[in-house]
């Protein structure tokens, strides 16, 4: 987070609208200033912590302080790598946005905030949600493909969100995996947890089953615990087609 002189905003103007712009207004507000000369200095020290609502998939959707609560807790007793997060904030590095059309950065975000959002439709039979394209900040990487279909693996946060677009009273959903779990996995519906059952399919593949009770005029949440692979790229499960039917 940067701190500013209100002065700031007669020398260099106020943020911009962001349909305007490539850069996000935070962003292009600091570059701005950078660019008129000024200078920004770090504390050394954590005195805000903020969680990025584009980092956290849903988050104005179903807005929440669990996160913030927990660090925080973890700030006061001293279990947080407080060196290693204000050397990260010390090298930031703004820029590269030369190949981005104004805007573009803009819906994105509001894509990975759950202000983008499919059609809310009912549930009237048996649906199938294929793996699309669009931004789900840190819960999903981006879409690949097996034999033909798309699926995405979840990560790097170890909870990641699904959307359901679907009204009703409830539904047989079934989370068709494309990799094997290297783990166990839990399942909440809008933070309730509920019962699964893992099948196999006839070509190998396995799928997730339970029961959700639907929402009748709103969206639903899905939540996943899963297990997480090391490296650098910190991975989950790898979800295909998510196959709905009304249920009792």
């Amino acid at each position: 987070a940067f701190a500013h002189r209100r002065e700031v905003c007669e020398q260099i103007g106020r943020w911009r609208h962001p349909r305007t712009l490539a850069a996000p207004v935070d962003v292009s507000f600091v570059l701005r200033a950078a660019h008129a000369g000024l200078r920004f200095r770090s504390t050394g020290a954590i005195t805000v912590h903020k969680f990025a609502a584009g980092h956290r998939y849903l988050s104005y959707l179903r807005p929440s302080a669990d996160e913030q609560t927990a660090m925080l807790g973890r700030l006061a007793r001293g279990e947080a790598e407080v060196e290693r997060i204000v050397a990260a904030a010390q090298t930031m590095r703004l820029g590269g946005y030369s190949q981005v059309g104004p805007g573009v950065l803009f819906d994105r975000n509001r894509a990975s905030k759950g202000l983008n959002r499919p059609e809310l439709r009912p549930l009237s039979g048996r649906t199938v949600i294929a793996q699309t394209h669009e931004p789900r900040a840190l819960d999903w990487y981006a879409v690949e493909h097996d034999c033909g279909r798309p699926f995405r693996w979840s990560g790097p946060n170890p909870r990641p969100k699904i959307l359901i677009p679907f009204t009703g009273t409830a539904a047989r959903i079934a989370i068709c995996l494309r990799r094997p779990l290297a783990g166990e996995v839990l399942v909440w519906v809008e933070d309730q947890r509920v019962n699964h059952a893992i099948e196999a399919g006839p070509d190998g593949a396995c799928a997730l089953v339970f029961r959700a009770p639907l929402r009748q005029s709103d969206y639903t949440v899905l939540t996943l615990q899963t297990p997480m692979s090391g490296g650098p790229e910190r991975r989950g499960v790898a979800v295909g087609d998510i196959v709905l039917e009304p249920a009792p």
